[in-house]
């Protein structure tokens, strides 16, 4: 019910839903050790961090595993999700909202197996 009212509330796509909302995009390491972080959202500041590096891995991954997206776009979606249902922090839920505004065709929760895979072969 919640990807239902977030899909609700865009037109156009998660850059220009996230702008046309005052929130500033932020280039920054996101890498905590171990903790790697693709982007993070701070509502309170109306700032989106989001690592370039780590989008580009990424986007390495995908297209070693075949899978269609921008990254940074599957990123800014996932993130446009926490804007519109502050509530919910549920990650799941934000990737079926980015992966059905994007249309992809498989669920965006499966991009850290391939990370994972990509960084094994």
């Amino acid at each position: 019910m919640r990807v239902e009212r977030a899909l609700e509330q865009v037109s156009g796509g998660p850059l220009e839903a996230l702008t046309s909302r005052g929130i500033e995009l932020v280039a920054t390491d996101l890498r905590f050790g171990r903790v790697v972080l693709r982007g993070r959202i701070d509502l309170a500041a109306k700032k989106l961090s989001y690592d370039p590096t780590v989008l580009e891995d990424l986007g390495q991954a995908m297209r070693w595993k075949g899978l269609a997206g921008d990254p940074f776009e599957i990123m800014l979606a996932h993130e446009l999700f926490h804007l519109l249902e502050p509530g919910c922090r549920d990650e799941d839920q934000a990737h079926e909202f980015a992966g059905r505004l994007l249309g992809l065709d498989y669920h965006p929760r499966q991009l850290d197996a391939v990370e994972r895979e990509y960084r094994c072969r």
